[in-house]
């Protein structure tokens, strides 16, 4: 904990700490839930005892989630806390100015075709039957929602492995590629190369009017460069 606090800032780093507390506890017999939080509580002593109770909480939260809005989709998803966290972050994400209705129906669309595996055609066709506006962007919808999802996955799991470099990754298209992505691929960090500690991505923009954070959305809209963690990064 002590390495982990030298090495982030403090919301990160509570970040951190909370993952792998989740990612423990889903993996702990459900049965002894109860004797898992109390060995917690002993572990960060009293002074972090609301913390672990809120951990918990989340953990809750999680599984009710995954009771109600995935039971439907034929698959056990309920220990996959990695899988659900990503998905939900990337559907929390303002995707326009769209009826609340329509937005209800791409949420749930994106989690059921995630869910299942859908690539990006299939998510586009299930895009495109949902009407309304959302139907006229649906190939930039489905490609940016995925590979949203992927980078929120990674960074999902490289928290829990305690990564927190991270290098932008992909090649640069004259005529296409954002002056962002430009910047970041040709070696613009704080140490002259196109590798970023996870506290400066929390600190970069991507400009106005693109989807953020940009750990998970890089660029903004259908961007397809990836931030790949690095684990044996030296600064």
């Amino acid at each position: 904990m002590e390495a982990i606090q030298k090495s982030l800032s403090f919301s990160r780093y509570r970040e951190v700490v909370e993952r792998k507390i989740l990612d423990f506890a889903f993996h702990y017999p459900e049965a002894d839930r109860k004797e898992l939080k109390e060995q917690f509580t002993l572990i960060f002593g009293e002074y972090y005892a609301q913390f672990a109770d809120e951990s918990f909480d989340k953990y809750d939260s999680i599984i009710d989630l995954a009771n109600k809005e995935y039971k439907d989709f034929g698959v056990d998803i309920e220990r996959d806390h990695h899988k659900i966290a990503a998905i939900e972050k990337i559907n929390k994400t303002r995707i326009g100015k769209y009826e609340p209705k329509f937005v209800n129906r791409f949420v749930k669309v994106v989690r059921k075709s995630i869910t299942e595996g859908a690539d990006f055609p299939e998510l586009r066709f299930r895009i495109r039957k949902i009407g309304g506006g959302v139907s006229d962007y649906a190939d930039v919808l489905a490609r940016t929602q995925l590979k949203g999802y992927g980078r929120a996955v990674k960074f999902e799991k490289a928290n829990i492995a305690e990564i927190f470099y991270y290098e932008y990754w992909g090649i640069i298209r004259p005529d296409r590629t954002r002056q962002f992505c430009k910047d970041r691929l040709n070696g613009t960090s704080a140490r002259g190369d196109n590798t970023y500690h996870i506290d400066e991505i929390w600190e970069l923009d991507n400009g106005p009017k693109q989807l953020k954070p940009v750990i998970h959305y890089a660029g903004g809209w259908n961007c397809r460069h990836d931030w790949e963690p690095d684990p044996f990064y030296k600064p």
